[in-house]
This record gives C-alpha cells, sequence and structure tokens, in this order.
C-alpha cells in the first residue's frame, strides 16, 4: 500500500523521471568501471601468455635436441659393440659427456615444465583476484552511502561511552576582616573524550585548571583578598551511561574515575603554558595579572586506569581535510551538571557546519560552557578537533584533533623512555 500510494503521489513523478535521467550514466559509470579494471586483466592475460608461448616453444625445441643426442648416443654405443672394441678411455669420456649432457638436458627440460605449470596457476590466479577486487569495487559504487545526519546517529550511539563528564574542583583561602581565614572550593565541568585502548582522556586545560584563564580569580589573588591552593586540585570523570549523581545532586566518587576517592584518574600531561601580563583597573589601584592565551595550548591529556576502554575513532592522516560548510557534530554535556535532568550522564549532541578552517575550526555547532573538551566530529565518521570555546551562539572555537594527539606522541615517548630505564635497572641487579 505504501508502495502504491508512493506511485501515485505528486512527488512520484518527477522522482521517476529523475531515475530515467540518471539510471544511464549510472550504467556508463558501472560499465567503464568494468572496462577499465578488466583492460588491467586482459593486458597481464595477453602477456602472460606471450611468455607461455615463448616458453612451450622453447619446450620443443629442447625435447628435439635431447631427442637427437639420445640418437646419436645409441648409434655410437652400437657401432662399438659391432667392431667388438674395447671402449679406449676416449671413447668413455666421449660417452660420460654425451650422458651429462642429456643429463643436464632433462633437468633444464623439467625445470622449464614446473615453470609453465608455476606461470599458468599465477595467471590464474592473478585472474580470479583481480576480478574479485574488481567485483567488490563496483559492490562499494552501487551500495549506498549512508547520509550524513545518519553517521552522526550512528556515531553516538556506537562510540557515546568513550565521551565522558569532566568535574574538577580545588580550594582557595581568603582573609576575612576579623584577620582570620575562611576556606573556600571552587567547582567546574566540562567535556572529555578517550583516545587510546589504554584510558588517555582529552580535555581542556581550562576546564581542570581554571584560574589560569579566569581574570576574576587572578585579579582577587593579585590583590591579595584570596590564595589559590593549586596543589588541591581534584579532578573526576564519569562515562555516559554512568551514575554520576546520588539523590541530593552531589557527584558520586564510587563511581567513574577520580583522583581523590578511587585513585584512578591523573593529569598526565599538559600542553605549555602560555601566559600574557593583563592589567587589570579596580578604582585608583590596577594591579597586573597573568592569564593563559586562548590558543593551540589549551589542552591536557588526563588517565583512568582500572577499566576496558575504547578509544574514539580519530582523524590520523595529516590536516584536518575539512571544507566550509561541511557538517560536523559537537559532543559534550553544555552547561555541565546542570543539564543532566537525572543521575546519569548523558552525552548531548550538536550538528552544524564549518565556518572556516584556519589554525582553528570555526563551526556553526551550538556550543555551550559545558561543551569544553568534548570531541567534534567530522563527516566521515571520525574525531578531528577539540572543542574549546565560543565567542556567540552561532560561532564555536575548536583546536585540531593533531595537538592532543602530539601530546600523546610525547607521552609514549616518556612511557618507553622509563620501561627502558627499568629493565636496565632490573638488568643490572
Amino acid at each position: 500500500m505504501h508502495q502504491e500510494a508512493d506511485h501515485d503521489s505528486p512527488a512520484a513523478a518527477p522522482r521517476r523521471s529523475l531515475m530515467r535521467t540518471v539510471l544511464p550514466y549510472l550504467n556508463l559509470l558501472i560499465a567503464a568501471s568494468l572496462t577499465l579494471g578488466l583492460a588491467g586483466v586482459t593486458k597481464r592475460i595477453v602477456v602472460s601468455e606471450k611468455e607461455n608461448g615463448a616458453l612451450i616453444g622453447e619446450l620443443g625445441r629442447t625435447r628435439n635436441l635431447v631427442r637427437t643426442i639420445e640418437e646419436d648416443h645409441e648409434r655410437k654405443l652400437a657401432a662399438l659393440r659391432d667392431l667388438e672394441l674395447d671402449e679406449s678411455e676416449a671413447r668413455r669420456a666421449e660417452i660420460e659427456s654425451y650422458a651429462r649432457l642429456i643429463g643436464g638436458m632433462e633437468e633444464r627440460l623439467h625445470s622449464m615444465e614446473s615453470r609453465s605449470r608455476d606461470e599458468n596457476d599465477r595467471t590464474v590466479a592473478a585472474f580470479k583476484g583481480e576480478l574479485a577486487e574488481l567485483r567488490r569495487q563496483l559492490e562499494e559504487k552501487m551500495r549506498p552511502k549512508p547520509s550524513i545526519d545518519q553517521v552522526f546517529r550512528d556515531f553516538e550511539r556506537e562510540h557515546r561511552g568513550a565521551v565522558v563528564l569532566v568535574y574538577t574542583e580545588f580550594d582557595y583561602t581568603k582573609k576575612r576582616d576579623s584577620g582570620e581565614e575562611a576556606r573556600k572550593t571552587v567547582t567546574g565541568w566540562g567535556s572529555g573524550f578517550v583516545i587510546t585502548e589504554d584510558g588517555y582522556i582529552v580535555t581542556n586545560k581550562h576546564v581542570v585548571q581554571p584560574w589560569k584563564f579566569d581574570p576574576d580569580l587572578a585579579a582577587m589573588e593579585a590583590l591579595g583578598e584570596i590564595e589559590i591552593d593549586r596543589d588541591s586540585l581534584r579532578v573526576a570523570c564519569w562515562p555516559t551511561g554512568c551514575e554520576a549523581f546520588d539523590d541530593l545532586r552531589e557527584p558520586r566518587t564510587d563511581r567513574g574515575f577520580n583522583s581523590w576517592v578511587l585513585n584512578n584518574l591523573e593529569v598526565a600531561i599538559q600542553a605549555p603554558d602560555s601566559m600574557m601580563k593583563r592589567d587589570m583597573e579596580f578604582g585608583s589601584f590596577g594591579p597586573s595579572i597573568s592569564l593563559h592565551e586562548l590558543n593551540d595550548n589549551d589542552i591536557v591529556l588526563l588517565k583512568a586506569k582500572g577499566a576496558a576502554f575504547k578509544p574514539l575513532p580519530l582523524h590520523r592522516d595529516g590536516d584536518v581535510e575539512l571544507n566550509k560548510l561541511d557538517r560536523v557534530m559537537a559532543l559534550g554535556f553544555p552547561r555541565g551538571q546542570n543539564g543532566l535532568e537525572a543521575g546519569r550522564v548523558e552525552s548531548s549532541p550538536s550538528i552544524g557546519t564549518v565556518r572556516k578552517v584556519e589554525n582553528t575550526i570555526h563551526v556553526t555547532a551550538s556550543i555551550i560552557p559545558g561543551n569544553s573538551g568534548g570531541p567534534l566530529i567530522g563527516p566521515d565518521g571520525e574525531v578531528v578537533g577539540i572543542v574549546t570555546r565560543v565567542y556567540s551562539e552561532t560561532l564555536g572555537i575548536c583546536l585540531k584533533l593533531e595537538h592532543a594527539l602530539n601530546l600523546l606522541e610525547k607521552v609514549r615517548t616518556t612511557e618507553k623512555a622509563a620501561t627502558a630505564l627499568a629493565a636496565e635497572k632490573l638488568a643490572a641487579h
């Protein structure tokens, strides 16, 4: 019933017209692919047949030569028997030379026959392999490609567990008018994603170390109002689907990964700091503060332990292959904890287009605080960037993935050096 209704609908006629227009070109494409593919096979078969023909001719000439030598040998032996003469040394040497020649010719004959069989077998195998590859290519061309939206849906469904909600907290002390000190805790939220099977996680530095980027915190510290305890940093993360909050909406430190209760998470490496001086004005006094630049060094790698990890598929082949108006998807947790209606972690995808690609990737996908550190997925279903900051509701900035991969390479180099050193110490004992 559905097919009949579609056939009679007003939109059916244009579709049939489109199919009549497209099908001849599709058939032409298939025919061209077959012609190009079979041309290579045919050329190799012709060359192989020429080689086999020459080999067969050589076999025939060799057989005739062997037959002639054998007949001459038999005549000489018969002559010796008729004359009833003792075989002299010269005759014996001549007979032995003929015997060696015949033996060599027979070995050559067997070798050529074996070569002929091998060549035929290789020709047949090459022909079968070429046909199988050509069939695979044609089937690939005929197979309908999924839409970009379907690619993104499949990615979110299959890889959601590798996108993590990141939570950080640290303490600072604040001096009161009475001279006493009060200890306060600052909390923050962001996103991250797993990039290796052994648990390395990418996120932004401003998610993990916000005091380097926050002008208000930097100004209060410069004025002497607070003192930030950088050693008090505590980091946690929960994979999508994990129970992250209790009934009071407090983070669950018995689930996921964290650096202070389960002790199965640590800051493995960060990109070098690039701090800049900035003058602040508060009345007549303007302290000079140090803030981290908004650049490619806004990256940190966390290391989670004690679980099996399935990393996201990453684009590793050189530079990012994106063009203006390509569709992209950002995955993460906008508004952090406040964006989650239940205690379970649930990622939130946002689809947009590429505005431009220069040093960073500019996208129209909705980027909201809390998305920082999450993956940017390209139209091929691979991670191409790291969601980092937003300038407006319609302009998100993403770092290229290569910056995180460079950090990972440094970690691997350090790991190899440590393993080699441990092996040397063990051998020394």
